[in-house]
């Protein structure tokens, strides 16, 4: 039978901050529903044996069998009552691991970007340092213009053939399935940071949806009034 504290250990374990606490709260109200529907299938298999030998247990001057039978309503109602109470949690518990999940991919996002922002303070003293040889004031968006291995070749209005010292705008390469540049650890983190956040924003306007604008009725336009209602204007030409 379905204890009344099990059911107040589920009430806690609804409480989470976790993906992990979460998963296991859900674990637990999905075993607790299914041990409470077992005892109701049976409870239930009791009770309608008890209704159908009613009748012949009063004949027979049982009366006990009206307090069984009054017993065993009260212990059905009260374990119908016990599974809408566990579907409630049920639906708490899946919010919750929404919760959860979007505080997890914050916090993935956090981690990644303080990961990034190490990076880019170290790659930053190399790209000051190449721009004082170069005399050119380097970006980190040289970064991002690595090409591949493949056949590059110089476009018709390059200055050199030389294709290493080509521009990207300037060099083509044999079309085929590769991507043109490879993705440096900083891009891809900082790709990899805007969708963890994006997901993260997405589940909680689910938990959370705006209100819904006020928009202000919208009235028809005015439309001119049929002949029989006006006056025909004198100056139209037929």
């Amino acid at each position: 039978m379905f204890k009344r504290a099990e059911l107040g250990i589920v009430a806690e374990i609804v409480k989470v901050c976790t993906l992990a606490e979460a998963d296991a709260a859900l674990s637990v109200i999905d075993s607790r529903k299914r041990e409470v529907a077992a005892d109701l299938a049976e409870l239930e298999g009791q009770l309608s044996e008890a209704e159908g030998q009613l009748g012949e247990a009063v004949l027979e001057g049982d009366d006990s069998a009206v307090q069984t039978v009054a017993a065993l309503r009260d212990k059905v109602d009260g374990l119908r009552a016990a599974l809408a109470a566990l579907e409630k949690r049920n639906v708490a518990a899946k919010r919750n691991r929404r919760v959860a999940e979007a505080a997890d991919l914050r916090r993935q996002a956090a981690e990644k970007r303080a990961q990034l922002s190490e990076l880019e303070a170290a790659t930053g003293e190399f790209l000051r340092g190449l721009s004082r040889l170069e005399e050119v004031s380097y970006t980190r968006a040289i970064l991002a213009a690595q090409r591949t291995p493949g056949d590059w070749r110089p476009g018709i209005n390059a200055a050199t053939k030389d294709i290493d010292y080509l521009p990207p705008s300037d060099v083509f390469r044999a079309p085929d399935s590769i991507a043109p540049f490879i993705l440096p650890l900083s891009i891809r983190l900082h790709l990899s940071i805007l969708q963890l956040e994006e997901q993260a924003l997405e589940i909680e306007t689910e938990l959370n949806p705006p209100p819904e604008p006020l928009y202000a009725p919208i009235r028809p336009p005015l439309r001119p009034p049929d002949s029989e209602y006006g006056s025909v204007d004198p100056f139209r030409i037929a």
